[in-house]
């Protein structure tokens, strides 16, 4: 469609509107009365009914307003009801931010649906913090649930100034529970949430008394004020021994509910003995003051008690309704990415009455606390602790080759990373409890450095190559020649690496497994490709035979969800491991049809990421329940490194 015909459209379009307006304004063959307020205005029916379909029913109707052709509105201002008339004659702009509420509330009841969507538009258009708690009350009140969907971007990036007005501790709890599952919620840190969690939980509890500030506003203070502020006074548990802080803590939760049962039992009674007093010295007469002051309570009267006993009804429903927000801590922190809490905030919120009254909150804390001390080494990322998209770091997998690279698993893309600069083709790297450690093999010898605050830091050197490398609970294994092993502490940097040998020939593949470590190696075999799979346990250096396997570890990886480790060989070859009174390794099933080069593998939001180089035509499983929902090939050069799951800040992604 040309624009010269759109234009001339509008045009005809426009003049028609000037037209109806006019005939409007000459007060031309008016059939219709509306009155409001005593007063009445005369219209046209065929406007009426044709924009509104509260009108339209009436006219279709045998009622007396049909065959009177006059109506009595109710509810609707004068000025408001002329300006949507206005409105509906001439097209004109009828919205304010003094008059949306009335209109929106009078279209409404009018049933104009072009102009209900009008005022919609308005209400989210010119939404802010101050304007947001009126738009929603009315918003719900008229069951636009529009409204909430399209202003929900807003409160995620608005969240901390809107965590300090009234509207946020009037979300319900699935408001609530969205805010915190987003990946868009803008917050300066995990520990914002859980603070603001917890603040809302406390919201409207009987002990909490309601302080207006000096702006008007309704802030919910209580004795500790938020939780921040009152965990910030609370000393912090010892973390040296888990058993002994659950003891702590336990102790402590009995001591703070007794002492906390005497107080309110001592608030309550004067509260209530006051509320009485008052209560009784308004609604009794003096007859009635006379008999209440002998010794039989039954004089008083039966309005007197209807009163007390609606006081009562009403203290008790407030007490349930406050009450009940406490059965939502464990729905509400389990929603959140608990394992990137800071260390302090664990420990604070260990000790806050609402935690200390909900087991299963409690460890949830205690597993993230204990997850700040423990190596990831497989690099699974479980939903508590994935980043969000607006925090200040992203899950990325890395690769070294001629220069170093990022692949973004939320963008979809490669990154380079200038910084990370490339020692040789020949290096080799890790993740180690979220730091990043580079192995250069030279003249028979070795150097690793530790990437620390933007630059390469050398660590150690060691008289022998590295032939595999990786990380294990607080230490860092490396596999040299002559069947060696180091063992090299990063806590204890200057302490000297420990030494084991082994008898495994042609270790191809080595990983994390628990509290042991698996080894893939040749074995003696009239088949083509055969690997036999040793399990290590470091501490008392003791190997244990597992399973010969029928195909090459070299060129495998593998990935991990929650439960589980996987295997993934060149063909395609799936296995899950785990891990019971043995090691147990099961075949689930082929993959894909083709030889793939294979450099690494994340399973990231369900969908399994393998990277490497493959053909260009083959078959493949695109989805395995239990295992993952998608899958998603990362292509990269010949000669790269292996492909490393890490998480790195969002500055180095340019």
């Amino acid at each position: 469609m040309s624009n010269t015909y759109i234009s001339t459209t509008n045009k005809i379009s426009k003049r028609i509107v000037q037209s109806i307006g006019k005939f409007w304004q000459d007060h031309e063959n008016e059939d219709f009365q509306v009155n409001i307020e005593d007063e009445c205005i005369k219209c046209h029916s065929f406007i009426l009914a044709s924009c509104s379909e509260f009108f339209r029913s009436l006219l279709r109707s045998n009622m007396k307003e049909k065959l009177e052709m006059k109506v009595d509105l109710q509810n609707i201002p004068m000025n408001i009801f002329q300006l949507i008339l206005k409105t509906l004659y001439t097209g004109c702009e009828l919205l304010t931010k003094d008059n949306v509420l009335e209109v929106w509330s009078a279209v409404h009841q009018l049933q104009i649906d072009c102009l209900i969507e009008h005022c919609e538009d308005f209400a989210i258009v010119n939404v802010s913090i101050e304007t947001l708690e009126t738009y929603k009350k009315q918003a719900e009140f008229l069951q636009c649930d529009r409204f909430g969907e399209e202003v929900f971007p807003f409160i995620l990036e608005n969240f901390m100034s809107i965590r300090k007005t009234e509207t946020f501790y009037h979300l319900d709890v699935q408001e609530m529970t969205k805010l915190i599952e987003s990946d868009k919620l803008v917050v300066g840190s995990e520990d914002d949430v859980l603070y603001s969690i917890y603040d809302w939980v406390s919201y409207g509890d009987l002990t909490t008394p309601n302080v207006q500030k000096s702006d008007g506003r309704s802030m919910a203070t209580t004795d500790m004020t938020s939780a921040k502020e009152y965990v910030a006074n609370v000393s912090v548990v010892n973390d040296k021994d888990s058993n002994k802080r659950e003891q702590n803590a336990s102790a402590l939760a009995q001591e703070n509910s007794s002492a906390l049962s005497q107080e309110n039992s001592s608030a309550l009674s004067q509260e209530n003995s006051s509320a009485l007093s008052q209560e009784n010295s308004s609604a009794l007469s003096q007859e009635n003051s006379s008999a209440l002051s002998q010794e039989n309570s039954s004089a008083l009267s039966q309005e007197n008690s209807s009163v007390l006993s609606q006081e009562n009804s009403t203290a008790l429903s407030q007490s349930q309704k406050s009450d009940d927000r406490s059965q939502y801590l464990l729905q509400l922190v389990n929603s959140t990415r608990y394992y990137l809490l800071s260390e302090a905030c664990i420990r604070k919120l260990l000790l806050h009455t609402l935690t200390l009254s909900n087991a299963r909150a409690k460890n949830i804390l205690y597993e993230a606390l204990l997850s700040k001390s423990s190596n990831n080494p497989n690099r699974y990322w479980p939903a508590a602790a994935t980043h969000r998209d607006t925090s200040f770091s992203e899950h990325v997998g890395i690769m070294f080759s001629s220069v170093a690279q990022a692949f973004s698993f939320q963008r979809q893309m490669w990154f380079q990373i200038s910084e990370l600069k490339i020692f040789s083709r020949n290096s080799k790297y890790i993740d180690h409890n979220g730091q990043l450690y580079g192995c250069i093999n030279y003249n028979n010898k070795k150097a690793v450095f530790h990437f620390c605050n933007g630059i390469w830091l050398g660590v150690f050197l060691s008289p022998t190559e590295a032939n595999l490398l990786l990380s294990h609970e607080k230490c860092i294994y490396f596999f040299t020649s002559g069947n060696k092993i180091e063992r090299f502490k990063p806590d204890i940097p200057t302490a000297k690496p420990d030494q084991f040998t082994h008898y495994i020939e042609d270790a191809q593949y080595a990983m994390s497994f628990h509290q042991k470590i698996l080894v893939f190696g040749s074995c003696n075999s009239n088949s083509e490709a055969c690997t036999q799979v040793i399990s290590w346990d470091p501490e008392p250096d003791v190997w244990t035979h597992v399973v010969d396997l029928y195909f090459t570890a070299d060129n495998m990886t593998s990935f991990h969800d929650e439960q589980h480790t996987y295997l993934l060989d060149q063909n395609g070859h799936l296995y899950r491991l785990e891990n019971s009174e043995t090691i147990q390794l099961t075949f689930i099933q082929k993959i894909w049809s083709f030889r793939a080069l294979l450099k690494g593998a994340v399973l990231f939001k369900n969908t399994l990421y393998v990277c490497g180089y493959f053909p260009k035509s083959g078959n493949y499983t695109p989805e395995i329940k239990n295992v993952y929902s998608s899958l998603t090939y990362i292509h990269m050069p010949l000669g790269g490194s292996h492909f490393i799951p890490f998480t790195i800040c969002k500055t180095f992604l340019s």
